[in-house]
């Protein structure tokens, strides 16, 4: 009987069952080199990228490819070059997934590692609420008018301004900042302006007026409109675009967070460590020429 044959005598009465162990044998064939076999755990990952087609048809196609690897290795073709490399870039992703990974969960990161991002950035973990906003400001010349009448005639526009915006209230930062096209003109005809600015986030008691935070405060949900708040630099109308609410997270509260934040780094922390330590393991030099310019060694 040919190999074909033994293949097709093998898968005949084959049933799949999709809970057998990854190392539960699930395909098998005699071939002149020796038993050829196939897990369930290989089958299993082969069939993760051809969803549609029956595992007896995937386990056949793998008893066909070790078969023709057989005869490969039997023609020397094994120690080629090409396949070397191809054995290498293979072989470099199952280290790091099967030695080094396991190695380097977010539970292994050390506490002291932990501790100094935690210190270095206690200002994350452990705020006040914070809020940002967007404003629209009746101005001159970034402070509100001296002059009663053209004070007046300011605080009126800003009325005004609040009214349109109350009307067809705004969903987003686009069309707040667009409202204040059709006021433009008539702000410059009081030798006023009318200006657009974001305001990063800050606290209640924090850089800005007091009197804008207070209001910006009071407001309940994000896209809410403040009533006009009157400054030194003039006449407001604030939509919140965020809160941040207060946190007070200790050391050992914010752990899981910073084991999260800082797994991809800690990863490329030990991976470096593993290099260097691979490097004088092996009399390596590390010499990075950079193209057109001169090398460095690190």
């Amino acid at each position: 009987m040919n190999i074909a044959a033994q293949l097709a005598l093998v898968l005949a009465s084959w049933p799949f069952q999709v809970d057998l162990g990854d190392e539960t044998i699930v395909a098998r064939a005699d071939s002149p080199n020796g038993v050829i076999e196939i897990s369930a755990g290989r089958l299993r990952a082969y069939a993760e990228s051809q969803p549609t087609r029956s595992p007896k048809a995937l386990a056949l196609e793998l008893l066909v490819f070790e078969l023709l690897a057989q005869e490969a290795t039997q023609r020397g073709l094994a120690s080629a070059p090409s396949v070397q490399q191809s054995i290498d870039r293979a072989a470099v992703p199952l280290y790091l997934r099967r030695d080094f990974e396991p190695a380097t969960t977010t539970e292994t990161i050390p506490d002291d590692l932990l501790k100094r991002s935690y210190d270095r950035n206690v200002s994350f973990f452990r705020h006040p609420e914070l809020r940002s906003a967007e404003h629209l400001l009746v101005t001159d010349k970034a402070k509100r008018p001296a002059d009663p009448k053209v004070d007046a005639e300011a605080r009126a526009l800003a009325l005004r301004l609040l009214e349109d915006l109350h009307r067809q209230p705004p969903t987003n930062a686009s069309e707040f900042e667009a409202r204040q096209g059709a006021f433009a003109d008539d702000a410059a005809a009081l030798g006023l302006e009318l200006r657009y600015e974001t305001l990063p986030i800050f606290s209640k008691r924090g850089r800005l007026d007091q009197s804008f935070s207070d209001a910006v405060f009071l407001l309940p949900a994000v896209g809410d409109l403040s009533p006009v708040i009157e400054t030194s630099f003039g006449f407001h109308v604030a939509r919140l675009a965020s809160i941040d609410p207060a946190r007070d997270l200790s050391f050992d509260d914010a752990k899981p967070e910073l084991r999260e934040r800082l797994e991809a780094e800690y990863r490329e922390l030990r991976l470096n460590a593993v290099v260097d330590a691979l490097a004088k393991k092996y009399g390596v030099v590390k010499n990075i020429a950079i193209m057109g310019g001169p090398s460095a060694a690190p």
